[in-house]
């Protein structure tokens, strides 16, 4: 009788060292845990923009990406996230291309905006009207989450002509670049059939599925 228990006296001893390593490892990640940001895309429209990609340069004809992102800060401590690229290749020929982060916008805006243009002249000259600044990677507080527009375009003096639109199937990575290394975060797969690319032809924006 005696052994058995003394065989029970020592269950309360190890819930409440479990409840203690419990409470630790809470304690650690809401106060001690390191900054740890992660990104993914929300939303995504392809469109046509004239832009200006150097100063006395006339503007071009080029493929831009409006994008959606949400940012979420898992650590304990603030810090700023690290900038992105979006990667696309067509299937056909594993031919890529490079966008690059270049501006937030008003989203709300840029979409009352683009339902009001009338043609496509001015439906390719509507972020100058929706700018909030150049893009910056966020300063996240703990445990922040917030989510931001920002355009992708492609590298300055490298245009995406819209004649490089194709029928067919498209791969899209979106990544961090950490210190010249990317890092993968999401992967998109979808087709642009020919309607698609009359959307894009005629300057509106063309609704890229997020599968989430």
């Amino acid at each position: 009788m005696n052994t058995e228990n003394n065989k029970f006296k020592w269950v309360p001893i190890i819930i409440s060292i479990f409840a203690l390593i419990i409470s630790g490892i809470t304690v650690w990640q809401n106060f001690f845990s390191p900054f740890c940001a992660q990104a993914v895309l929300a939303s995504m429209m392809w469109k046509t923009e004239q832009l200006q990609q150097k100063p006395g340069i006339p503007r071009v004809r080029s493929l831009i990406m409006v994008t959606e992102v949400h940012f979420i800060n898992q650590g304990a401590k603030p810090g700023q996230s690290d900038s992105f690229q979006i990667l696309l290749e067509r299937k056909a020929d594993m031919k890529q291309w490079r966008f690059l982060p270049q501006v937030f916008i008003t989203y709300g805006e840029f979409i009352r905006h683009l339902g009001q243009a009338g043609d496509r002249q001015a439906r390719e000259s509507i972020i100058d009207k929706v700018l909030e600044g150049p893009f910056n990677p966020p300063f996240l507080q703990s445990k922040q989450s917030l989510t931001r527009a920002i355009i992708f375009a492609p590298p300055s003096g490298f245009p995406f002509p819209v004649e490089e639109i194709k029928q067919g199937d498209y791969l899209l990575y979106f990544n961090w670049v950490k210190e010249e290394k990317s890092v993968h975060l999401q992967t998109l797969d979808f087709r642009i059939t020919r309607d698609e690319m009359d959307i894009i032809e005629e300057g509106k924006g063309l609704i890229v599925p997020i599968h989430r």
